[in-house]
């Protein structure tokens, strides 16, 4: 089964399990916080003279940037040791934005920032690999395994305990 007939197995799968949250992000608009303490923490860090891993930084940070430190901590601990992919995340927040203002709906959201990921992720692997194969392009040869039982497989297991 090839990797796009998986991926649209297992959506069929979770279909059933979807729930359409679409006016809840309308309401809430939590893409214009998100983005406004974003901004103001690339601010801090570039202003900031101390040490940006210091507790003190941080405590400042958490201060100024309240919103993303209590709803959002994970991204706020991202952004604070610059492993935060500032351009994909703010193409998210874009995406989030438009669900917000009625341009798309979340499936057209999740659709766009899915492939967003893909392009920048699978579509690396794959370069890599080809590269990869390119550099390297004798193939092992295949180990024949041994035909093992279970109960062979079980007292294996218990002499190496």
């Amino acid at each position: 089964m090839s990797s796009k007939e998986s991926l649209v197995k297992a959506l069929e799968e979770y279909k059933e399990n979807y729930e359409d949250n679409t006016e809840f992000l309308r309401q809430e608009k939590r893409s214009v916080f998100l983005r406004d303490d974003i901004l103001k923490m690339e601010r801090l860090k570039r202003s900031y003279d101390g040490d940006k891993q210091s507790q003190e930084f941080r405590d400042i940070c958490s201060t100024e940037c309240h919103y993303l430190f209590t709803h959002y901590s994970i991204i706020f601990n991202k952004l604070l040791k610059d492993v935060l992919d500032l351009n994909m995340m703010f193409r998210t927040l874009e995406t989030l934005r438009q669900i917000e203002e009625g341009l798309l709906n979340q499936e057209e959201g999740t659709e766009r920032v899915g492939r967003m990921f893909a392009d920048m992720y699978l579509d690396a692997a794959r370069r890599e690999g080809e590269l990869l194969d390119a550099q390297h392009p004798e193939k092992p040869e295949p180990v024949e395994g041994k035909s093992l039982s279970w109960k062979q497989f079980k007292g294996r297991q218990k002499n190496a305990l």
